[in-house]
């Protein structure tokens, strides 16, 4: 799997590689600053790591379920560090979407889909769909997390 695809399969592939990146540069920190949650309770950057990346993992399976497409079962490896594990974990992730790019048609990527709650976009296409959670939610995610670690650090 390479990131040569063209069309829209490419468009998008590089839209979530470069949020991908953009995440994984956020991570960077001691465990315990990527471990920090706010005196109001919020979530740490390690969770929102997670959360960002376990939806993206949910819909990818969603959409290949949908289609009749089979991913590979990716294994990670494994790190003494949180920072280590966070970044390997999202690699990991991706890996799973780049998997599924490689695999959809200009067809496919027209196919409408259902999202559950909470989501404030409750149908549309699987380009669209992809686009906003591969590449819209992991950055504003990474933002999130370049914030908490700031924070983590001031506190």
């Amino acid at each position: 799997m390479n990131n040569e695809l063209s069309g829209i399969q490419g468009d998008l592939l590089r839209l979530g590689l470069g949020a991908r990146n953009w995440l994984i540069t956020q991570i960077r920190g001691t465990d315990e600053e990527l471990e920090w949650t706010p005196a109001e309770e919020g979530p740490s950057a390690s969770e929102v790591v997670y959360h960002a990346t376990i939806v993206l993992m949910l819909v990818c399976s969603e959409i290949a379920n949908l289609l009749g497409i089979t991913l590979a079962q990716q294994e990670e490896e494994d790190s003494d560090s949180v920072e280590g594990r966070l970044k390997l974990h999202v690699r990991a992730v991706y890996q799973t979407f780049r998997e599924l790019c490689t695999k959809l048609t200009d067809e496919d990527l027209d196919e409408e889909m259902n999202l559950p709650p909470p989501s404030l976009l409750k149908r549309g296409s699987l380009e669209m769909i992809l686009r906003i959670i591969a590449g819209y939610h992991v950055t504003h995610h990474a933002g999130q997390v370049a914030i908490l670690l700031r924070m983590a650090r001031n506190a």
